[in-house]
């Protein structure tokens, strides 16, 4: 269990540099700080901080450590240290090249003979004209040696190397068989470093995620006819038929799981899929384009507006956090929104019930709120339900006809 760690910041207190120390004491979690005097002796500064989550401590240290090798706190060599000795190497010899050009690639006039003080040229270029005795001889010193060539060789060599290990980090790994030392001793060297590293980013947060959110959001407006004969709808009911979290798993693998919901005879055609691609949300819909999945896109900002933005063909909805969960609350007390019977029922309960809201010194709203279990994702997501279904319309039919001018 990790119970202690420093982190340097661009923090300073009276001139000295602070450092940030995470602290599991008494199995409460602790944030401090503190600065080294002249003896290098610990002073602490400020205050101890006890980060808290619906009211109540860490147990934990909310700290992962990562690396293209794991995820264990070991030592282990940086992926980018042999590329970085190298670039440095080259930087250097560039220098050193540079220098040399400098001193020695100009020619130089030289003249050799008896020569009047008065006779000494002090001009040089097109425009002087040099009268000089006779048997006085001239030339131009040029640089003749190997030197300057022999450093761009060696420049040269250093960035076919450079280019080997750069090649080296984006290459494929090939399967096969061999035993555990072997396969550790080639994770270490012909691996693909870029490939570890995201493959150790991935199970550092698998690790963190207790699930990952859904929520299944039913729409309906019956039709009907009045005593006049006329064809009306009923009142628009949306209800939360289903809320729950997966299981912690990879992107791709996520991807696949959405694809067969989706495809699901009870649902198929007849569903619209709304997906939060703030953060890393937006490689998992470039995930679900790989799929064939269609889904809407919405990036929660700040605030309260709602944008909507193109980027590489793809539709973004600019929504604010502030807007979309003010409509979710507004919807459940006016009971334009239910929450139908299901297991994690109490769970999204719960999420509801954290919410708080500050107005700030501007007059601006903000809500925020969570449970020891997530950070309200439950009800972020019945929260982007209901919007989608003020944006989309899955469309009702009666016989053969489709109703038009109804959402």
């Amino acid at each position: 269990m990790l119970t202690r760690v420093h982190l340097a910041s661009d923090e300073d207190w009276e001139g000295a540099d602070v450092t940030y120390e995470l602290i599991l004491e008494a199995g409460v979690y602790q944030f401090r700080r503190f600065v080294r005097d002249q003896h290098q002796n610990r002073v602490d500064v400020g205050e101890i901080n006890i980060p808290t989550v619906n009211g109540k401590p860490l147990d934990y240290i909310p700290f992962i450590l990562v690396s293209h090798e794991g995820l264990r706190p070991e030592h282990v060599t940086p992926p980018f240290l042999s590329l970085c000795k190298v670039a440095i190497s080259h930087f250097k010899n560039s220098c050193d090249r540079e220098h040399a050009i400098f001193l020695t690639a100009s020619p130089t006039p030289w003249i050799a003979g008896s020569i009047p003080a008065n006779k000494v040229p002090h001009q040089i270029g097109a425009g002087a004209v040099w009268t000089l005795p006779e048997g006085t001889e001239v030339g131009m010193l040029e640089f003749t040696g190997s030197g300057v060539a022999a450093m761009k060789e060696i420049m040269e060599e250093k960035s076919e190397t450079m280019i080997s290990l750069g090649a080296r980090m984006l290459s494929s790994t090939v399967n096969r068989n061999e035993t555990i030392d072997t396969a550790t001793q080639r994770t270490r060297s012909e691996l693909a470093l870029l490939h570890g590293v995201v493959v150790s980013v991935e199970a550092g947060l698998k690790g963190r995620l207790s699930g990952l959110p859904f929520l299944l959001c039913e729409r309906e407006r019956v039709p009907f006819y009045d005593a006049n004969g006329r064809q009306e709808l009923t009142k628009r009911r949306r209800e939360i038929v289903r809320a729950d979290h997966l299981p912690a798993m990879s992107y791709a693998d996520l991807a696949i799981v959405t694809r067969n919901l989706m495809m699901d005879p009870s649902i198929a055609g007849r569903a619209y899929l709304v997906v939060d691609s703030s953060g890393v949300g937006r490689a998992f819909c470039d995930l679900l384009d790989t799929k064939s999945v269609q889904h809407t896109r919405v990036q929660m900002v700040a605030g309260e507006n709602e944008t909507e933005t193109t980027e590489r063909g793809r539709t973004f909805n600019n929504v604010g956090r502030t807007r979309l969960l003010s409509a979710l609350n507004s919807a459940i007390h006016t009971g334009d929104l239910s929450i139908g019977n299901f297991e994690a029922r109490d769970l999204m309960r719960q999420e509801l019930e954290s919410f708080e809201a500050d107005v700030g010194a501007s007059g601006r709203v903000k809500i925020e709120g969570g449970t020891k279990f997530g950070h309200a994702d439950l009800a972020v997501s019945a929260a982007l339900a209901l919007w989608l279904s003020d944006h989309r319309s899955v469309g009702a039919h009666i016989g053969q006809v489709p109703l038009k001018g109804y959402w």
